[in-house]
């Protein structure tokens, strides 16, 4: 379906991104519950292993469904693309790995959720990436605690366990201060 350009937000949450299924007749796109797809034959599936052809492989790594979300949430959020993954974890995994090298450092409250402390504690020193845990959520903590190599900032909002709501505009203004990437989990 074809963005208009007066559409509200509750019909583009709805319509935006949706290309139909014609191949199937649908009209809203359907939930895929398989996880695994066939192929015409080899060469197909070399074509969708290679990128030269637009397929599925397994649904961990993409379905028609997740495509479609992926639209609508790029078209809500006025950006290019976007991607959706299966769990909170693989997002933040995702995005801190993505965008973090050796000898970087991300800078986070030390209230956070525990998985997420578990990876920046343990598994980010084995690629070379400090994390400097704030043992407060206020904003001037996290200032005092910038260094030279802070390449993110890494907050949550509310935090979890203890839900405490950082500022997220003085977050970003932080983050923006001192050039790093602000990340904010808000889920």
């Amino acid at each position: 379906m074809k963005k208009s350009p007066d559409w509200r937000p509750e019909t583009q949450a709805i319509h935006a991104g949706v290309t139909g299924f014609p191949d199937r007749g649908a009209v809203t796109p359907p939930i895929y519950q398989t996880s695994t797809f066939q192929f015409h034959d080899t060469a197909h599936l070399n074509d969708v292993l290679a990128g030269k052809v637009e397929g599925d492989l397994y649904t961990r790594y993409s379905n028609p469904t997740q495509r479609a979300v992926e639209r609508t949430l790029a078209a809500l959020e006025k950006t290019e693309s976007a991607i959706v993954v299966g769990s909170g974890m693989a997002a933040i995994t995702t995005t801190v790995l993505g965008l973090l090298k050796t000898g970087d450092t991300i800078l986070t409250t030390a209230d956070i959720y525990g998985g997420t402390y578990h990876f920046f504690h343990d598994f980010l020193p084995r690629f070379g990436i400090k994390t400097i845990m704030v043992p407060s959520h206020e904003v001037e903590d996290l200032e005092a605690a910038m260094t030279p190599e802070t390449k993110m900032l890494y907050v949550e909002s509310p935090t979890n366990p203890l839900l405490n709501i950082l500022p997220l505009r003085e977050v970003a203004e932080l983050g923006k201060k001192h050039g790093c990437i602000t990340v904010i989990d808000n889920t």
